[in-house]
């Protein structure tokens, strides 16, 4: 997963199965993973930022197949469009995993025009957090949650004219083009105080089915009009 920080910056997850690391190990109940990321323009192709790490875990990978190793790091960019390219794997290059996120938005915070930046979906309890600016934001470097869990919705909005509200929605859509209404819907509004925010919501996937969904973000000036919006895939197991 990849998300874009508002301000600048790219925060990067990951989750990958300990079980497979087979040749990863390092001394003792150590484990081992290579963990690369490419940032690049997403117009242009040019390669911005690239992290290239070893990550190490302490721990019996045998305590049960679904356990996972997650990690996190933040790497420094610019406000831009970006596409993502990450691999990790052991070090023997025998096992590993990647996927490419496209588009990761960086947006600035310069207090023109309304902005949203990416939002990022965690699970409570997952025992992953992230501390940004003050802020406990919860990750869930599997990207996947079940019906009963809790998903702290993280969002930053820049922009905002003080004293003015803003109408925020909260929208899960059923994954693919035929959907003609969301499956749920929260609604509340924010009365800004300043000219940026950081909000938090929970979503609750209680009344979904199994199955990949599309969460919306939107948020509209309830004065001037202006929207903006952002969504992410959600897979419901």
């Amino acid at each position: 997963q990849a998300y874009g920080i508002a301000g600048g910056g790219v925060l990067v997850v990951m989750a990958l199965p300990a079980d497979a690391l087979r040749s990863g190990k390092g001394s003792g109940a150590e484990l081992l993973a290579e963990w690369r990321a490419v940032i690049g323009d997403a117009a242009t192709g040019r390669i911005i930022a690239t992290l290239d790490t070893v990550r190490r875990w302490r721990g019996d990978p045998s305590t049960g197949k679904e356990r996972f190793l997650t990690a996190y790091a933040v790497v420094p960019t610019p406000p831009g469009e970006y596409t993502v390219t990450m691999v990790a794997g052991d070090s023997a290059h025998q096992v590993g995993a990647g996927g490419r996120i496209a588009p990761v938005s960086v947006i600035p915070r310069d207090g023109r025009v309304l902005r949203l930046s990416d939002p990022i979906l965690g699970r409570a309890g997952s025992g992953v957090t992230w501390q940004h600016a003050g802020d406990a934001v919860s990750l869930n470097p599997t990207n996947a949650w079940t019906r009963d869990d809790e998903a702290p919705l993280y969002y930053e909005l820049d922009g905002l004219v003080v004293g003015r509200s803003y109408a925020i929605e909260v929208e899960i859509w059923e994954g693919g083009a035929k959907a003609k209404s969301p499956e749920t819907r929260v609604a509340f509004s924010l009365v800004a105080t300043g000219v940026s925010h950081r909000g938090e919501q929970l979503v609750s996937f209680k009344q979904l089915k199994t199955g990949d969904y599309r969460l919306v973000l939107r948020v509209r000036d309830a004065v001037g009009g202006a929207s903006v919006e952002r969504s992410r895939s959600v897979a419901v197991r």
